[in-house]
């Protein structure tokens, strides 16, 4: 998952500084759900069950991925539905 989260971050920021944006278009990597997005009572579950460290390396090894591959200007925390995910993120 690593390569590919590089990937995609070097490919997006090559983009756009081809396309002469540098300096004018941020390029932001995504930090997705972890676990079923349209339900409050799974995420939860899912924090429970796999503990916030877990979650929280998984996020940290994102986010490295994409200033590795990029560097990506930001990040955006996908479609997160409870407190505890974010905190995480």
């Amino acid at each position: 998952m690593a390569c590919d989260t590089e990937t995609a971050a070097r490919l997006a920021v090559g983009a756009r500084d081809a396309a002469g944006g540098e300096g004018v278009v941020r390029v932001f990597g995504c930090l997705p759900p972890l676990c079923e997005s349209h339900r409050p009572d799974l995420a939860v579950a899912f924090l429970e069950k796999e503990g916030e460290d877990f979650v929280r390396d998984t996020y940290r090894g994102i986010a490295e991925a994409l200033v590795r591959g990029g560097p990506v200007d930001g990040f955006i925390v996908e479609t997160a539905n409870v407190w505890g995910e974010v905190d995480c993120a």
